[in-house]
Parts: structure tokens; C-alpha cells; sequence
């Protein structure tokens, strides 16, 4: 049936009346509730072009497991299941297939071998997955801002992205890392110390990793960063889930001159694996200029004032 659809799709209107007695041969099948294999949901996939539902309910058969992964990877499902549930399933693929592997046919071989490959290759990537790597991916970011928007007054409708504090660094870094890493948690709630509380700006838990961003606006802000960070790394490694940090700063003044100061010392605390500083692109205004400016006349020039 498999084939006969993929046929029928290949010659496309040559063989429709074909791929419409196969519509009616699944339908009566569902009707009739014949079809237990788990690969007969992805015929109705290729036969209507209809994403799937999920499959939710608990199962120990692992061709069902693998077809159910199968699926999930090659993005057929219309709601996809929590990450909890791939976790949990892809842990018991690889129990199944280590203590109880069995198949009846190639086809339910091929499913299984296809799913522990894959699981396989990603445990295996994660485990090699560092904190570093993490510093060198938030390392491209004063290259990526090349096309950070901020157009001139030429245009008729001129598209500007302002950042102007530390809140719009961390919208910029969720986009980062959110790219990278599934894990990833936004002001995530640490352990109160005392009378205070505290939230980390990113933790990634698969690396026990914290992400903290900091926002300079003038020179002077470097020594209160420092300051900050130290008696911030007490309180936020206190978290079991948590071992290291990494310090992220978005220098608004472009003060490089401070960087390497600022940088070698931060990297003395105890738990800061790496220091990340970055300047702001050229193309944005300064915070003091960060309004649209007015657009003067045609003629008209500006004039200096009178000295005085």
C-alpha cells in the first residue's frame, strides 16, 4: 500500500484515480479499526497530506517506539509531543533494544536500527557539549549584528532596532541560544539566600550553566559589573543544578580599553568558566542619540552657532 501511494504521488495527476482508491482502501480501514501497525498513521500522512496527532499513550513495544520517533524527527506530527515524552521514549528505545530486541519483519528492523542511531548520535554530541562551546557560539555575536537594523533617514519608512539596556541583551541572547540549545531557561529561579532572592538571566541545565548578562553605558560601569558579578556568583552557585557561569557583556560605550581589565578579572571568581565582552555595532546611535532625527528641509543647511 505504501508503495502504490509513493507511486501515485510520483506521476501525480497520471495516477490520481489511483491514489483515490487508496484514500477509500485507508478509510474503510479506519472504519473498520483494522490496521493495528503503527506505520499506518504515516499512510494516511502521505495519502491526505494530514500531519499527525502525537501519539500520547505509554508503550513498552519498541517498532511502535521507533516508528513513533521516526515520525517525530521528520516533523509529521501536527502537536509534538513534550520534551519530557521524547525523553522518556528515547530512553526506553535504547533499554528495549539493549535487553529485549525484537522484530518481525526488515521494515520493523530498519525503524529500530534508524531511531538508536539517531538517539545514539545526539547523546553522544551532548555529551561532548561543554560550556566553552557555549562562549564560543555568544562569541559571534558582534559579527551576526552586521545585520542588525537600524536604517538612515533616507528611506520612507526607516526600520530601527534600538538597545538601550540590559533587558533588550537578553532578548537578543534568548534568540542565541534558544537556536542552540532546547534547554535553555529564561529567569529561572534560584535557591533565596537570606532575605534576597534571585534570578539567573539563562541557565542551561544539560551543562549545569549559567548565562548572566550585564549592560555598560560608560567606562565607570566596568568596576560596578565586577562588583556585581562577584557577589552575584555566591547566591547563584548555590544551585545544585548549577556549577559555572559564564559572564555576557554588551558594552553600549564601546570602551574597549576596559575589556581585558574587566575580563581577567572576573575569570579569578571561583565558578566563571568565561567572559564574554562585546561592543555596541557602529551603525546603531548611541543611547543619547537613539531618537529618530527630524529630517531638515530641502535648502536648508544648519547653521553653527555664534562663537561666543
Amino acid at each position: 500500500m505504501l508503495g502504490i501511494i509513493l507511486g501515485c504521488l510520483a506521476l501525480d495527476d497520471a495516477a490520481a484515480e489511483t491514489l483515490i482508491w487508496c484514500r477509500a482502501v485507508l478509510e474503510k480501514m479506519q472504519q473498520k479499526g483494522t490496521g493495528s501497525d503503527p506505520l499506518v498513521p504515516y499512510l494516511f500522512f502521505r495519502a491526505f497530506g494530514r500531519k499527525l496527532n502525537a501519539a500520547s499513550h505509554p508503550t513498552d513495544n519498541l517498532y511502535e517506539l521507533a516508528v513513533r520517533d521516526w515520525l517525530t524527527r521528520h516533523q509529521m506530527h501536527q502537536n509534538e509531543p513534550s520534551l519530557n515524552r521524547l525523553q522518556e521514549d528515547r530512553q526506553n528505545i535504547l533499554f528495549r533494544a539493549a535487553t529485549d530486541l525484537r522484530f518481525e519483519s526488515a521494515s520493523q528492523a530498519a525503524f529500530i536500527w534508524s531511531s538508536v542511531n539517531s538517539i545514539l548520535f545526539h547523546a553522544l554530541g551532548e555529551a561532548s557539549l561543554q560550556a566553552r562551546h557555549v562562549a564560543a557560539v555568544l562569541q559571534n555575536f558582534e559579527p551576526a549584528m552586521k545585520r542588525w537594523r537600524w536604517d538612515g533617514d533616507e528611506l520612507q519608512k526607516p526600520i530601527r532596532w534600538p538597545v538601550n539596556q540590559e533587558r533588550e541583551v537578553q532578548d537578543i541572547l534568548w534568540l542565541i541560544l534558544r537556536s542552540y540549545f532546547a534547554d535553555v531557561v529564561d529567569e529561572d529561579a534560584l535557591p533565596k539566600l537570606g532575605h534576597s532572592t534571585y534570578k539567573a538571566d539563562f541557565g542551561i541545565g544539560s551543562l549545569k550553566l549559567i548565562i548572566e548578562a550585564k549592560f555598560a553605558t560608560s567606562k565607570n560601569d566596568f568596576k560596578k559589573i565586577e562588583k556585581e558579578v562577584q557577589e552575584d556568583c555566591i547566591p547563584y552557585l548555590r544551585d545544585l543544578r548549577y556549577e559555572s557561569l559564564i559572564v555576557f557583556i554588551y558594552d553600549d560605550s564601546a570602551s574597549v580599553q576596559e575589556h581585558d581589565t574587566t575580563r581577567r578579572a572576573l575569570l579569578e571568581i571561583p565558578g566563571i568558566v568565561d567572559v564574554v565582552i562585546v561592543s555596541r555595532p557602529s551603525q546603531l546611535a548611541t543611547n543619547a542619540l537613539a531618537a529618530p532625527s527630524k529630517r531638515r528641509s530641502p535648502g536648508l543647511s544648519a547653521r553653527k552657532p555664534a562663537s561666543v
